[in-house]
């Protein structure tokens, strides 16, 4: 059920987008249909219960702050004003959660309006899974959402305004101050013929296991972190290739973007460095986090490969075929997993407030 949920989701916000951008109505019904549209995708996120691994964490955070009044690190600032702020509500981690989900949605919708790639922008976020992680690494995207705006910055060769938006982004979620260095790693000029052979050696690296091996290698020599690093989930998945037909999918995928969107060099870069990142780091959550900054860039690249360079509707369909069999995929894995079954605050499970006991080893 929860697979139709979403699919239904999907095309029915990409309708409401099509109706929005139809030049034949009048720029009030148009506006009309885009206040439907943020209407729509607002209220499916803020009104659900339990959806992702990190949503009862998230809740037994709230109730920390709320009711012991512990300490907070800078990026969790936020997320304690808003709870003293709904504090004297009932479940008021409903609208702590809430209004980083309306933050983070309401900042892609304002990115994909503003270069006026509305339809493949959302069609993008959400097949290729990134509202997943809206949904549940919920502080962490919401500092993504706002760091997709540094593209002016690195097209621009602005480093003031990059710097500005990173250390904003880090205060949402601490991970986004790793990302200022990369402003200088941008101006590296990649050929690609370069990116080929980065491409090829990594995922030959991958599919031989040396980069598993060689992360397993450094964290075990690391004092304190390789006792947290051997006891999470991370450590077990290292050697775990049951996966690599869609990893290879995904890797190929953010491949295309690289060599045919039209962006410029520093964009190329910054998701060469990205899908290496990627390839190398797979199963150590640390190093994949670094990787999503830079792959966010996709739902940016992608829209544009789409209205420039494949405006025919054969190869649109050539390209979006493999897209949409993993956004199937997606949905298949992860419900089957039960990890982003759709439930809302009407459930039984709210009523009760029942989570789903998950095991994060």
């Amino acid at each position: 059920m929860s697979v139709l949920i979403y699919i239904a989701f999907l095309v029915v916000n990409l309708i409401i987008v099509k109706l929005h951008e139809n030049k034949k109505f009048s720029s009030n019904f148009r506006l009309f249909f885009f206040i439907v549209l943020c209407l729509n995708i607002f209220l499916f996120g803020v009104l659900r219960f339990d959806v992702g691994n990190d949503y009862s964490n998230y809740v037994d955070r709230y109730y920390g702050i709320r009711d012991y009044d512990v300490f907070v690190t800078p990026d969790y600032f936020l997320f304690k004003m808003l709870t003293n702020l709904f504090s004297s509500l009932q479940n008021g981690y409903l609208y702590v959660i809430g209004v980083y989900y309306i933050t983070t949605m309401g900042f892609f919708l304002r990115f994909f309006k503003k270069n006026n790639i509305l339809f493949w922008g959302i069609f993008t976020l959400i097949t290729f899974g990134f509202y997943f992680d809206i949904l549940d690494r919920i502080r962490q995207l919401a500092a993504l959402s706002l760091f997709i705006y540094t593209i002016d910055d690195l097209n621009k060769n602005n480093f003031k305004g990059y710097f500005v938006k990173v250390i904003l982004a880090s205060l949402l979620h601490i991970s986004a101050i790793i990302m200022l260095p990369f402003f200088f790693f941008s101006k590296i000029k990649l050929p690609d013929k370069a990116i080929l052979l980065i491409y090829f050696l990594a995922i030959v690296g991958f599919f031989i296991g040396l980069w598993s091996n060689l992360i397993v290698l450094i964290y075990d020599n690391i004092p304190y972190y390789n006792e947290i690093y051997r006891n999470s989930k991370y450590y077990g998945q290292a050697d775990d290739t049951s996966t690599s037909l869609g990893f290879l999918g995904k890797t190929l995928f953010i491949l295309i973007n690289i060599l045919y969107s039209p962006i410029n060099l520093r964009l190329k870069t910054l998701l060469t460095l990205g899908l290496l990142i990627s390839i190398i780091g797979v199963g150590n959550l640390n190093i994949e986090r670094i990787a999503d900054y830079l792959l966010l860039f996709t739902i940016y690249s992608f829209p544009l490969l789409l209205k420039v360079k494949f405006e025919r509707k054969t190869n649109r369909v050539l390209l979006l075929l493999p897209t949409i069999l993993f956004l199937l995929i997606l949905f298949t894995k992860d419900n089957n997993q039960e990890y982003f079954k759709y439930q809302t605050i009407f459930s039984d499970n709210y009523k009760y407030q029942i989570f789903k006991t998950r095991n994060y080893k």
